[in-house]
């Protein structure tokens, strides 16, 4: 299902507004889910992390990272990582609202914002931290043959886990799974419940 970006920063808006947010507790980190227009369409901005980093490497992910003293709040936290690893300014982004918290192994409170900002942009990647940026329009996650869900346990409880194989325009496939999988697939549902797997 195509919608043209107005229309979808619009709903996407109204459903942040009223959205019954669930919270963690005090935000240890923070991600921004950056949206933008491309061809009239709702893109995604995710990065694909280093390789060479000792956690998440190589796996795709939404800007962000740990929350610094020098952070004034989660969303100053999102803004910086940011601009520290694909190089978008901070007053070139414009917030739209918190979603829903998320836990990893490594932080029981996560924090995703989201946000637009104007394209194209001349980015600056980190390359320390990320080895590349994937544009991805948004619609094309909603395709069935691109989504699975698989249960895993771990330490003895079960969880469902989203993965979404999404082939770029080269031809790669590009699995996006894990923390970054569940915001989507949560942003996806209250978005577009009825074609939401």
């Amino acid at each position: 299902m195509k919608i043209g970006f107005d229309d979808f920063i619009e709903n996407l808006s109204n459903s942040l507004t009223h959205l019954n947010r669930t919270s963690n507790g005090p935000p240890q980190a923070g991600v921004l889910v950056p949206f933008y227009k491309y061809q009239g369409l709702p893109y995604l901005l995710l990065t694909e992390r280093s390789p060479q980093l000792r956690t998440h490497s190589g796996q795709i992910a939404f800007p962000g990272g740990t929350r610094e003293d020098c952070d004034h709040d989660i969303v100053d936290t999102a803004l910086r990582e940011c601009q520290e690893e694909v190089g978008i300014q901070r007053d070139a982004i414009q917030i739209l609202g918190k979603f829903h918290d998320f836990a990893t192994p490594y932080y029981q409170s996560v924090t995703p914002i989201v946000a637009t900002f104007d394209y194209p942009y001349e980015f600056v990647i980190q390359e320390s931290e990320i080895a590349r940026i994937l544009h991805v329009p948004f619609h094309e996650l909603l395709e069935k043959a691109v989504y699975h869900n698989e249960i895993w346990e771990y330490e003895a409880k079960n969880y469902t886990l989203h993965f979404y194989d999404w082939v770029d325009q080269s031809g790669r496939h590009n699995n996006i799974w894990g923390a970054t999988g569940e915001v989507i697939h949560k942003l996806l549902g209250i978005l577009y419940p009825e074609d939401n797997g």
